[in-house]
């Protein structure tokens, strides 16, 4: 009886992760009659993995206030503030006294979960600063803490501003600002990673199509296996397939020949649409962004083209198939499933 067997999937994937640092320009101090704020605009890098189950944490940025004046006795004297984060930015924090003061606004203006500002009080959650008098110093360079969740589905240089809303006080006859108004500065979260790719196969632990001493010719085709890879990628990448006999996709048993009549089992193999068998080489394939939620999934049916009947009797007819993925930076794209 023979028997036919897949074994040895290698899967290559191979990540490399990278981040830029950014300049940080000084804000100018505003001359208004009207309190307010000027924020240096602040910039936070970091090589990203979005493979690394911790977040990052921890990580500084410290930003500059500049308070509005007037005259030499109208100025800003308190100020409150959070920092708001464009529709549907990532789940960032920005901490500050251990409160996050970090929200997610709308288009109107709207700011989820944020706390009323207040430039009395300064409630939990947001910014509070005492300029003081006028013969106080006319800025306030402040510490923040910075928390990037993981699996952000963040992709090559992609930046997210952060900008200041704020209520103030002024002091020496400078007018009050009481509704929550844009401040310019802010904090710039800049993400640079070049590729990152995660592959994993699930299917059958024995890539095998079992006994085919009695199969036919007519009966291969219903002899199927089907496993699946999911890849997770922050950009394009490449899959190719190998079949690793001399004649390609054709099974056989030690001491046998992929090219001898009757020694052995020829089998075909689809993946991405394309299908490749002794006769057909598969083509290199560039597929899109899989995303690392919820990323992508690609199935592998091998079928089998001709049964065991009227071949040498072997145990063991096998061959070795190789899967491929590579992570690019940029390229001619399809979709992938």
């Amino acid at each position: 009886m023979t028997k036919r067997k897949f074994r040895n999937l290698p899967i290559l994937a191979l990540a490399a992760l990278g981040a830029a640092a950014l300049a940080s320009p000084a804000a100018a101090q505003v001359v208004s009659s009207t309190c307010g704020i000027t924020g240096s605009t602040a910039s936070f890098s970091t090589y990203y993995d979005p493979f690394n189950p911790n977040p990052v944490s921890g990580a500084t940025v410290q930003e500059t206030i500049y308070r509005n004046i007037n005259t030499q006795s109208e100025k800003t004297q308190k100020v409150d503030f959070y920092f708001k984060e464009p529709t549907n930015a990532p789940a960032f924090q920005i901490q500050y006294n251990g409160s996050n003061v970090l929200y997610q606004c709308d288009n109107s203006g709207a700011c989820s979960g944020a706390p009323t500002l207040d430039a009395t009080s300064g409630p939990s959650g947001t910014v509070g600063i005492l300029f003081g008098s006028a013969n106080e110093p006319d800025s306030q360079t402040l510490s923040f803490t910075i928390t990037v969740p993981p699996n952000l589905n963040v992709t090559t240089s992609q930046d997210y501003p952060f900008s200041i809303v704020f209520v103030c006080k002024g002091t020496g006859g400078e007018n009050n600002v009481d509704t929550p108004t844009d401040a310019t500065g802010g904090i710039l979260f800049h993400f640079n990673v070049l590729s990152a790719l995660q592959l994993s196969y699930k299917g059958p632990a024995s890539f095998a199509f079992g006994e085919l001493g009695t199969v036919t010719t007519a009966q291969a085709p219903s002899h199927t296996i089907t496993g699946t890879f999911h890849v997770a990628s922050t950009g394009p990448y490449q899959v190719q397939l190998a079949s690793g006999a001399t004649n390609p996709y054709r099974m056989t048993y030690p001491g046998g020949s992929t090219s001898t009549a009757g020694k052995y089992i020829p089998y075909s193999v689809t993946m991405i649409g394309y299908t490749a068998d002794d006769a057909t080489a598969y083509p290199i394939v560039t597929c899109q962004t899989a995303t690392i939620t919820p990323g992508q999934d690609i199935s592998l049916t091998a079928t089998l083209e001709d049964g065991g009947v009227g071949k040498a009797v072997a145990p063991n007819y096998q061959d070795t198939l190789t899967v491929t993925v590579t992570p690019l930076i940029s390229g001619t794209t399809q979709a992938c499933s």
